[in-house]
């Protein structure tokens, strides 16, 4: 039981910091990167299970790997100790919900 109390605490505090977000997302082998519209950062884009495989296959979608599309979706900055390809990138973002996306850049 204290298992779910403390799930449903930890993604009510999650979902109550999302924001949006839109910009370019790319995708390909051990790469999952997005850039927010006339932003600097680049953060490694993750999600929890089905979400981000989804997010991923919009993004090959009709696409070669590692071509970026436009992405807007709702999600929320997490800062973590991580390893591998994710730990290139100061920021991470964990999406919560995809808004829009297009095979065309604006």
């Amino acid at each position: 039981m204290l298992k779910y109390l403390l799930l449903f605490l930890f993604s009510s505090y999650a979902l109550s910091h999302d924001q949006i977000f839109e910009g370019k997302y790319t995708y390909g082998n051990e790469v999952s990167i997005f850039q927010e519209c006339n932003g600097e950062k680049v953060y490694w884009l993750e999600g929890s299970g089905f979400l981000i495989s989804d997010v991923k296959a919009l993004a090959l979608k009709g696409a070669k790997p590692y071509t970026a599309i436009y992405l807007k979706f709702r999600g929320h900055e997490h800062f973590e100790e991580v390893d591998g390809f994710q730990a290139d990138y100061d920021y991470q973002i964990h999406v919560s919900e995809v808004k829009e996306y297009d095979a065309k850049l604006p």
